[in-house]
């Protein structure tokens, strides 16, 4: 008996004697793979690890915009990836306004270039990470996702 996994990336067969990718993996290439069509592309400040410690923290989306010319409106979703910690976990829960805030302004005065690379997110995301745990007291963020799913004229 064997299984067929299709429309990841890869097409791969595990029988089921073999010990081939976990359903985690799966579902974690699966879900990838949905949010790179859904949004265009995703770029992350660090590589994505199996940690099972690892929490995800997302904020509410957010909509701003750059300030060109001709101003162009763009969604943007923040997510920050911690190693799994009640107090910090707490912390986070109890700050969203500010860091949602904070978010904001650190995107308020950007031109659409700035948000339209790989290179400008990534900037944007250390920044974010850096300000961020800044004003954390009971632990720190490892990495930011943020996903841009595109810029409207």
């Amino acid at each position: 008996m064997a299984f067929v996994l299709s429309g990841c990336g890869t097409e791969t067969e595990d029988p089921v004697t073999d010990q081939g990718p976990t359903l985690n993996d799966l579902l974690e290439r699966i879900n990838q793979k949905y949010e790179e069509a859904f949004y265009g592309y995703e770029v992350r400040s660090a590589k994505k690890t199996s940690q099972k410690n690892e929490v995800r923290f997302e904020l509410p989306e957010i909509r701003m915009n750059t300030v060109d010319a001709k101003p162009r409106t763009f969604r943007v979703s923040v997510a920050f990836l911690y190693q799994e910690k009640m107090e910090l976990k707490q912390e986070l829960s109890g700050r969203r306004s500010q860091i949602t805030g904070l978010v904001k302004t650190l995107l308020e005065n950007r031109h659409a270039g700035e948000i339209d690379s790989p290179e400008g997110i990534n900037k944007i995301q250390e920044e974010i990470k850096a300000h961020v745990n800044l004003i954390l007291k009971k632990g720190r963020v490892k990495s930011v996702i943020i996903k841009i799913p595109g810029i409207r004229k």
